[in-house]
């Protein structure tokens, strides 16, 4: 009896019914090409994963066709068995040759830890900056001014016109105490005496005066290189010789200082501020030169004591960056050498070299910082000082009066208008005084290297500067738009000095002793060309 046809099992809807040809076309296809499950946007993304089936699934791909499932089974496992990562091969060459260029990266360059904090400078008095002074501030001719206060708003503000700087300047810079008597016609007479010394001198006198010609050789270069690119001198050339007058006569007036390089750069803007009149511009520019011709000393000595008592200042508010100049050799701080002998003018003109205001703004806080001093120290008194009172003796003195005894009436009308009679120079007298306590000037301006200092400090400790890279760094900087915040926390440091302190705790400890270091023949001044600094530092 034949036996019916047996019916074949019952499909299962959710597996498909295989095709032993096109199964083979396809694991072929798979095994030449492993990059296809790469076809994504990311060539680093992993293969797709695959679906495994399950037991039952397997058995009924058997029962429907056992060779091809069998053959394809045992085809896998010898593929897994002789080449197990075929199809990764490329991706994981490609990934371990990133991961060992990362390596050596990071072997080449370690992981550098951020700065330490930078400590804060708190002083007792809070302190902030005002607008420039304007005209209108004396628009109101019956209102008295408080000597004290104007001086004040100058040393928060500075003063916004040229035209109003004339008028302050006198009093600023202590030539006179008041608006209305500064008898510029005695000084004017002085002026021309002086002048008169140099412009008499024959040729042949010159060659037997080494010391002089040697002044003005230096003197007519410097001049002519200065502020070229300053319309005030680069479109008229008369500027220039009236710059030149000025500074010969100063050489006639204080030989022994004569001229050094640098005094340019504080000659320039000052006669600019008077739009060319020489006989104002000198008298003011003796004044400055009062504050700081040390500076200018060839021997060096007091910017040496200067630089120390910056690197003392770093030492007391920020030890973690003192320890790391003195580690890169640069505890010396040669990189503010011509942040003091130029009272950071060309810091500040470098982004605006037409303009020479935000300069004057931070020499006007400086010198009303010196003027403010006599005021501190003064004792009470009832009542305030109104501008056009004459019974205050001034910090600095107007005309040295040795100098004027070839003129006798005008050594003694002079005599008259400078308040007080005896000379009370804010430059101290000899480099002993200096070691023992900086003057104001001094003092003011160490500040504002120390707020440009730690302005910097973070970017320097975290390149890892050494000491040829931050002397490039430090005299190439941009302070225009950073002006008021230098000021500011300048002014802030000064506080902490002056109320809180710190003075204290600065002239504590012994200064170092100038044994270190011998007296410079004046090579330092170098440090003054932009020329200069490009080539010592070309190789850094």
């Amino acid at each position: 009896m034949t036996s019916p046809p047996s019916q074949p099992p019952p499909i299962d809807p959710d597996v498909e019914e295989a095709d032993p040809d096109i199964d083979f076309i396809n694991l072929s296809v798979r095994l030449n090409r492993p990059s296809d499950h790469y076809r994504g946007l990311n060539p680093y993304e992993p293969p797709p994963q695959r679906k495994h089936l399950t037991p039952h699934q397997l058995a009924q791909k058997f029962l429907q066709d056992p060779v091809t499932t069998t053959l394809s089974s045992f085809s896998k496992v010898a593929n897994f068995v002789w080449t197990p990562h075929e199809e990764y091969e490329n991706v994981l060459d490609l990934i371990s040759s990133r991961t060992e260029g990362h390596k050596k990266e990071e072997n080449s360059e370690p992981f550098k830890p951020p700065p330490p904090a930078l400590p804060l400078i708190v002083s007792s008095t809070p302190q902030f900056r005002q607008d420039p002074l304007p005209s209108s501030y004396f628009d109101d001719a019956t209102e008295k001014k408080d000597i004290e206060e104007v001086l004040l708003r100058v040393f928060r503000g500075g003063i916004a016109e040229n035209e109003l700087r004339r008028k302050l300047w006198p009093l600023v810079l202590g030539l006179s105490d008041n608006l209305d008597d500064c008898d510029w016609p005695e000084r004017d007479r002085l002026f021309d005496h002086y002048y008169q010394q140099w412009m008499s001198l024959l040729p042949d006198q010159e060659e037997r005066f080494t010391a002089y010609r040697e002044r003005k050789s230096i003197l007519e270069r410097d001049v002519v290189r200065c502020d070229r690119t300053h319309s005030f001198y680069s479109d008229q050339h008369e500027n220039i010789e009236k710059l030149k007058i000025l500074l010969m006569t100063y050489v006639m007036y204080d030989f022994d200082t004569g001229y050094v390089q640098g005094m340019t750069d504080l000659a320039s803007p000052i006669l600019f501020v008077w739009n060319g009149d020489i006989k104002r511009a000198f008298w003011c520019f003796v004044q400055v030169m009062k504050l700081f011709k040390n500076n200018f000393e060839l021997s060096q000595k007091t910017i040496s004591v200067q630089l120390e008592m910056l690197f003392k200042m770093i030492k007391l508010t920020d030890p973690c960056f003192a320890q790391y100049l003195a580690a890169h050799e640069s505890d010396n701080c040669y990189f503010a050498f011509r942040w003091i002998i130029c009272l950071f003018k060309r810091e500040f003109m470098k982004g605006k070299t037409d303009d020479y205001h935000d300069c004057l703004l931070a020499w006007e806080t400086i010198w009303a910082a010196t003027a403010l001093s006599k005021f501190r120290c003064k004792e009470p008194q009832e009542g305030n000082q109104a501008l056009n009172s004459t019974n205050e003796t001034t910090t600095s003195e107007a005309i040295d009066l040795d100098e004027a005894k070839l003129i006798p009436e005008a050594a003694a009308k002079v005599q008259q208008a400078i308040p007080g009679s005896s000379n009370g120079s804010d430059s101290p007298k000899s480099p002993s005084d200096v070691r023992s306590r900086l003057t104001d000037s001094q003092l003011f301006v160490l500040c504002i290297c120390l707020s440009i200092i730690r302005r910097e400090r973070d970017l320097i400790m975290a390149s890892d500067f050494d000491a040829c890279e931050t002397l490039k760094h430090f005299n190439t900087l941009y302070l225009n738009e950073s002006l008021g915040n230098i000021l500011l926390h300048a002014t802030t440091i000064w506080s902490w000095l002056v109320n809180d302190g710190g003075l204290e705790q600065l002239y504590a400890a012994e200064i170092p002793s100038q044994d270190k270091r011998q007296d410079s023949t004046g090579e330092d001044f170098d440090l003054l060309n932009d020329e200069f600094m490009m080539i010592s530092t070309m190789n850094v």
